[in-house]
């Protein structure tokens, strides 16, 4: 587990305007993989175009996908696979942190998310 990604996506997140996360799209249609003030992306979409993962092997694709590359280059990864390895957590821990809610009360926005990293920290004993 990285847990200094962790603490890092959390804070990067924390700086999502509430009406451009919405975890239903990677990223919207029509927005270029530089974010602007209107872009409206999901929180792994978010994730992978910052430029502080990016240097980190962390990247969005063309369609908004994360894609993470393993620093020898050996593995390639996307999507939700990609936010495990990139962060050293299961896939499953993934899809938990990221999927779309398909609950009835079908949240899907930045409280979601962040809720979802707090409860996940507390689980793991990661202080932020």
């Amino acid at each position: 587990m990285n847990k200094k990604r962790l603490i890092k996506a959390y804070s990067i997140l924390k700086t999502i305007p509430q009406g451009n996360l919405d975890l239903r799209t990677w990223k919207a249609p029509g927005y270029s993989i530089k974010p602007t003030c209107n872009t409206i992306a999901c929180a792994a979409g978010w994730l992978s175009m910052h430029p502080d993962f990016a240097g980190e092997g962390l990247i969005s694709a063309t369609n908004g996908t994360p894609f993470y590359e393993t620093p020898t280059g050996k593995f390639k990864y996307f999507g939700y696979d990609a936010m495990a390895k990139f962060l050293g957590i299961s896939e499953k821990d993934s899809e938990r942190l990221f999927q779309p809610n398909l609950n009835r009360d079908n949240r899907n926005d930045k409280r979601t998310v962040l809720r979802r990293f707090q409860r996940f920290f507390a689980e793991q004993g990661i202080v932020v």
